[in-house]
């Protein structure tokens, strides 16, 4: 919450967008945590969006990162970047995507 907090004061128009796992999914380290697991310092207005990402998505993220950039990660490393590159890719075109 407190990097959510961060960013949106440097930046309003920021979009925060959590990844989580799909129904049925096991990515580890990333969960989806049951309200009642939730810290107190929670936040849940600062989300701008949820996008979800199954096993096998974040596993060949995970995989290509490795091969492709020499980038060794887990998978929820790999998850997290195959959410990126899906919102990179639904940008319109003429708009340049800055990924930090």
């Amino acid at each position: 919450m407190g990097a959510f907090r961060f960013l949106k004061e440097k930046n309003s128009n920021m979009r925060i967008v959590v990844v989580q796992p799909e129904e049925g999914s096991s990515i580890p380290g990333i969960r989806k945590c049951s309200p009642e697991f939730l810290p107190e310092i929670y936040e849940p207005k600062r989300e701008d969006e949820i996008r979800y990402v199954n096993a096998r998505e974040a596993t060949d993220m995970t995989h290509r990162l490795a091969r492709e950039c020499g980038i060794f990660v887990g998978m929820s490393c790999g998850g997290a970047a195959k959410v990126g590159l899906d919102l990179i890719q639904s940008l319109p075109s003429d708009l340049p995507a800055c990924v930090v």
